[in-house]
C-alpha cells in the first residue's frame, strides 16, 4: 500500500548495506525540508501531491555547484520509489531501520 507524503521521511538506502555507512556509498536522509546526501544537500522549495505520490522541487548543493532539480517520490512498505524526470531514471531505496 501506498503512504502519504509523510511517509517519505526518514532514512533511504539504494542498497540496504549502505544503511551503517557514514562515507559513500552512504544513505540519503529525507526531512519535511531537504534530502540530504554524502556530497550533496537539496532544500525542498515546493512539493505538490499527486495521489499517492510527492513531487518535489529542489535547490541544490554539491561537488562545488548550485542547480535547480525536481523528482517524484512514493513509498510503498519499506521502499521509497524515487522517479527522475531530467533523465527518466528511476531508482527504489530501502527504509533504513
Amino acid at each position: 500500500m501506498a503512504g502519504s507524503e509523510s511517509d517519505i521521511e526518514g532514512i533511504w538506502a539504494y542498497d540496504p548495506a549502505w544503511c551503517g555507512n557514514s562515507r559513500e556509498p552512504a544513505p540519503i536522509t529525507i526531512t519535511s525540508n531537504e534530502i540530504i546526501g554524502n556530497e550533496n544537500a537539496c532544500k525542498i522549495v515546493a512539493r505538490s501531491q499527486a495521489g499517492d505520490a510527492v513531487k518535489l522541487d529542489l535547490e541544490c548543493t554539491g561537488e562545488g555547484t548550485h542547480y535547480s532539480d525536481s523528482t517524484i517520490v512514493i513509498t510503498v512498505s519499506e521502499y521509497l520509489i524515487r522517479f527522475y524526470p531530467r533523465d527518466s531514471s528511476v531508482l527504489v531505496f530501502t527504509r533504513c531501520k
